[in-house]
């Protein structure tokens, strides 16, 4: 089995610094007649301290780091066991015990307690169920566990809005945690990150919020010890820091796991492969829409000349044969481009879909295989990349009903417009509440149009004018006025209202003045709208001012 070469260089630096810390230790070996000392620690807190199940002795971070400020005073160190901080602090008033290792500071113990310098701190963090997202601790009604007689149990008792849960050991807390008994668990963050990764679970639970406080650890003894203080405080300065006091912490909590895993790599050329998939459809699909434009623009020139030469000679006959002839070729092109586009369109959104779904479901199945032996960074790159695909699939369906809106057979009758607005406001009838709005219209004429078309046309319009309000509670009103064998409808609302300058950019399909976090929808409807208004035989605009609401006006053919 081949190893990387980072844990080959790891191990190296690791064998050099226990080696270069030898003179230290040799030169702070106690003699035959050293001091011995009684220390007290709790008897199931690991991995700071805990009794070992196999050997019945002291074990932990704390202990470790006690032996070793030991031995460089000239003491030797015989442990007891407690059952919790409150009989830890009895046992050294009381005398049975001299020191405590690892006793984390408050003012309620300093009091009572004298306290070496500090030997290592950790933030007291609020761990959650990795799926919780909304959870705003320390507000909020939560029930919250933490070790009894902890410096975390001090503080949270500052918050009357929480019930309290109290804990003789940390795995008693995290599986009540991952069991759901308590909404979470406040202790010191490398400890329980320690236990999880032990457990199997480290992907189970997270930090949330700010921490609660900060413990800052010492060795504990009494007041009138003064001399002893001394000794530990001298051995404590050459210690902590030093590359036998790093081994230990590695020892007992661990390294961190490296950003740049395998897993994430992959996952991450995955995106970039599905980003530049997106960009060259997209800029095929614009590169279509331009030359479109472009032959719009080609055959409204041709149009204007046509007429100018008709008023200028009407006896050029022949002319006019010929222009005419050049505008029906033109046209016949035109309609074979927009037939090439729209297939073009709607072959390749549809043949899409099934990389898209292939990505999708090797992805999941990648974290049905790996789950459990990935990281939970790794299972949030995941979870962004089916994010990523969903979307990219929405958009293709997107354009798939783009093209089908230039496509589907028209099934012209007699409309009332009445009818299909309520049956509108109805479907909307969820925004309406959720938004305190209002959609009121006048009597609506009866229009000669595909009813399935027009009822979709309403219903995006008048979504939109519900979606996009500013602070006030949207209103929307509708309206119609003939003009000539057209009636000409406007629905007009009090929302944020758009820039003229973008008033032709809203029915552009993917066109989006707002980003999807403020505001969600995917960009194509007022594409539809537009198509399904010009193959009616009209046509749609909008006339509308930054913060002054909007009118969106669109004709439909009178039905008599």
């Amino acid at each position: 089995m081949r190893h990387p070469v980072w844990l080959k260089y790891t191990f190296a630096v690791c064998v050099i610094a226990l080696c270069a810390s030898q003179s230290w230790a040799q030169g702070a070996k106690p003699s035959a007649d050293s001091e011995s000392v009684v220390a007290v620690i709790p008897f199931d807190s690991p991995p700071t301290y805990f009794k070992d199940p196999l050997t019945g002795k002291a074990s932990g971070f704390a202990v470790d780091v006690m032996d070793k400020i030991a031995l460089g005073a000239g003491l030797t160190v015989d442990y007891i066991f407690a059952s919790d901080w409150k009989e830890v602090t009895a046992k050294i008033l009381s005398g049975e015990a001299r020191v405590a290792p690892g006793m984390g500071l408050s003012p309620e113990r300093q009091e009572r307690l004298a306290f070496t310098n500090l030997i290592d701190a950790f933030p007291v963090s609020f761990f959650v169920r990795a799926q919780n997202d909304d959870m705003n601790l320390p507000n909020g009604s939560y029930t919250v566990g933490s070790i009894k007689g902890s410096v975390a149990y001090e503080n949270l008792k500052k918050y009357p809005n929480l019930r309290l849960e109290t804990y003789d050991s940390f795995q008693h807390g995290l599986f009540d945690l991952l069991a759901g008994k308590i909404d979470s668990f406040a202790c010191p963050g490398p400890t329980l990150l320690q236990l999880a990764r032990e457990s199997g679970v480290e992907d189970k639970i997270k930090v949330v919020g700010k921490p609660l406080a900060e413990i800052k650890r010492a060795i504990a003894l009494r007041k009138d010890e003064p001399h002893l203080l001394q000794r530990l405080n001298a051995s404590i300065e050459d210690f902590v820091g030093h590359d036998e006091y790093q081994a230990i912490y590695i020892k007992w909590y661990g390294k961190p796991t490296p950003y740049w895993t395998p897993q994430r790599i992959g996952l991450a050329s995955v995106v970039v492969l599905l980003l530049m998939g997106a960009a060259m459809f997209l800029w095929r699909h614009l590169s279509l829409l331009h030359l479109n434009r472009e032959l719009l623009s080609e055959i409204e020139k041709r149009r204007q000349a046509e007429e100018e030469i008709t008023r200028l000679n009407e006896n050029l006959e022949h002319k006019v044969a010929q222009r005419t002839g050049e505008l029906a070729v033109s046209n016949q092109k035109l309609m074979l481009v927009n037939k090439e586009m729209e297939e073009f369109a709607y072959a390749a959104s549809h043949d899409l879909q099934e990389p898209l779904r292939t990505i999708s479901s090797y992805t999941h199945f990648l974290k049905g295989d790996l789950g459990g032996e990935l990281s939970k960074k790794a299972l949030d790159d995941i979870y962004f990349v089916e994010d990523a695909s969903k979307r990219l699939m929405l958009m293709v369906q997107n354009l798939l009903q783009l093209s089908r809106a230039g496509r589907v057979e028209l099934h012209m009758a007699r409309i009332e417009l009445n009818e299909t607005m309520g049956k509108v406001a109805k479907e909307l009838e969820s925004r309406i509440q959720q938004t305190k709005g209002k959609v009121e219209w006048d009597t609506l004429p009866v229009v000669f149009a595909d009813g399935e078309s027009i009822h979709r046309l309403l219903q995006n319009i008048v979504g939109n004018a519900l979606k996009f309000h500013g602070e006030a509670a949207p209103v929307v009103k509708i309206s119609a006025q003939r003009q000539g064998e057209f009636w000409e409808l406007t629905v007009e609302d009090n929302g944020i209202g758009i820039d003229p300058e973008y008033a032709e950019m809203v029915f552009v399909p993917f066109k989006r003045l707002h980003s999807v976090a403020s505001y969600e929808g995917s960009g194509i409807g007022l594409s539809i709208c537009r198509k399904t208004v010009e193959r009616h035989g009209g046509r749609i605009w909008v006339e509308s001012q930054p913060g002054k609401g909007s009118r969106f006006k669109f004709t439909l053919p009178a039905a008599e």
